[in-house]
């Protein structure tokens, strides 16, 4: 299943990231897709603002 993120609030290009590759993937478009189960960390960075979310898969 695919989710799409958005960052609001700010103009620029996102760096979207997650801390654990085998469990999710982010794209460049802001989509989302869960792998595997277990806590991931998904980042985005725009400019020099920088916002962290855990993110649970069940």
């Amino acid at each position: 299943m695919l989710y799409i993120v958005k960052a609001n609030g700010l103009s620029g290009k996102a760096k979207w990231s997650v801390n654990n590759k085998n469990r999710a993937k982010i794209f460049k478009s802001g989509k989302f897709k869960a792998l595997k189960k277990g806590a991931v960390k998904l980042t985005v960075k725009i400019n020099k603002c920088k916002s962290s979310i855990r993110i649970n898969i069940v």
